[in-house]
């Protein structure tokens, strides 16, 4: 891939190249993520209307009704708001899905091998792929969801309580825990690559996942932005048509392109950073070490005032430098 070209270039070109894997995986995604998907509804029916009343059903069907919105002829009034009611809940759940908020964390392992591997070019087997990411990293997966879903309810529960004290104070924390939740879904699609990538304690994970976020800050904003546009107001813009097909387009759109497409925007950026932070260091440091067991090994050939107790020192201390620089981050390399 011509790197030369730039990184929206390559993405866009990986993704092009690709496109018929990333849409089966995309499918795919929104099967193994149904577990996901309703817990994430039942989390939107708790937390939307105690953010703002208007999602209450009986306020929205008012609101709609006053606001003089069209609605279609083949249902009733009552009946068709309820269905854009309740797509505009779907919608929600979407977002929480798609932005690694709500996951089964092993699942998303696997997605994430799929990402990681796309980044670096390789010929990818979705399905092969998909498999070794989960199988090789289950116990730091579910954490790690655990931890997503647990500091999402958390934030969506100040949100909901902010939203609804008046003044400055209630409108200041309702934004920061609102920049809160966008941060956390960035972290944890870091995450994710990271696990996949390196071998490392979560703790070290999550320290790394925040740092490469202050790092590249200004893109994740963007990214976080793009997620929106992409999981909610796309959607929402089919649904604004009030018709059948705009339904079936916003459907068809989760259904091919929305996720996959939103997280391998996030993973390209985090797989990036992390290549160049740790990939490239420690693969670096291995090639340094290699190198010291080399000269090592050649000085004993060459040298014959060196006795066998030296030999076996350089030897074994050119080995534990390189076994250092093995064991030290990178996995399934």
């Amino acid at each position: 891939m011509d790197k030369d070209k730039g990184p929206v270039y390559r993405f866009l070109s990986i993704y092009g190249d690709n496109v018929t894997k990333l849409i089966t995986a995309n499918f795919a995604f929104m099967v193994f993520n149904i577990p996901s998907m309703l817990i994430g509804f039942f989390m939107t029916l708790y937390f939307l209307p105690r953010i703002n009343p208007v999602f209450v059903p009986e306020n929205f069907y008012a609101y709609m009704t006053e606001a003089g919105f069209a609605v279609s002829s083949e249902a009733g009034t009552t009946d068709a708001l309820s269905q854009v009611y309740y797509l505009i809940i779907l919608f929600c759940v979407m977002t929480l899905v798609g932005s690694c908020l709500v996951v089964v964390g092993p699942v998303q392992t696997g997605f994430a091998q799929l990402y990681r591997n796309l980044f670096r070019g390789d010929t990818i087997y979705w399905k092969d792929d998909f498999k070794k990411g989960v199988k090789s990293n289950i116990p730091q997966a579910i954490i790690t969801s655990a931890i997503s879903l647990v500091l999402s309810c958390v934030f969506l529960l100040a949100i909901s309580f902010y939203s609804n004290v008046e003044g400055n104070f209630g409108t200041v924390m309702t934004v920061l825990f609102v920049v809160l939740l966008f941060i956390l879904a960035a972290i944890q699609n870091i995450v994710y690559q990271l696990i996949v990538t390196v071998d490392q304690p979560l703790s070290s994970i999550y320290r790394n996942a925040f740092l490469f976020f202050l790092m590249r800050f200004l893109q994740f904003a963007v990214f976080g932005l793009l997620a929106v546009v992409i999981l909610f107001v796309v959607p929402f813009l089919f649904l604004s048509s009030f018709n059948y097909f705009g339904y079936g387009a916003a459907i068809l759109f989760y259904i091919t392109t929305a996720f996959v497409f939103t997280q391998f925007m996030f993973a390209y950026n985090a797989a990036d950073i992390i290549n160049i932070y740790i990939v490239k260091p420690v693969k670096a440091q291995q090639e340094a070490a290699n190198e010291i067991t080399e000269d090592a090994d050649s000085d004993v050939v060459s040298d014959a005032d060196i006795d066998e107790g030296d030999e076996d020192d350089d030897t074994e201390e050119g080995e534990e430098e390189a076994q250092a620089a093995d064991g030290d981050l990178l996995e399934d390399e």
